[in-house]
């Protein structure tokens, strides 16, 4: 009884785990798509509906001249309560 209650217990760690892994990539992947610029999984950061990108300034320009599209491309792929903003 008791393996089986930590059975579950870790199936919800793992979920959400390739929830984010699943969340990651497609970021990653839009992005490519629309600035031909790969980013390290490193370089993002989740917060409360946001998505924080750690990169250099010419960098982090390139990616807001195409924020609208990006966050477009973003709903549509992975839901519209997932990623509000891109800073």
């Amino acid at each position: 009884m008791a393996l089986l209650s930590i059975n579950l217990f870790l199936e919800k760690f793992f979920k959400q785990k390739n929830a984010s892994i699943f969340l990651m990539d497609s970021v990653i992947a839009i992005i490519t798509e629309a600035t031909n610029i790969t980013l390290p999984k490193n370089t993002l950061v989740f917060k409360n509906s946001i998505l924080y990108i750690k990169a250099a300034p010419a960098l982090k320009n390139e990616l807001f001249m195409k924020k609208d599209y990006i966050l477009k491309q973003l709903q549509k792929e992975v839901g519209q309560s997932r990623i509000e903003d891109i800073r």
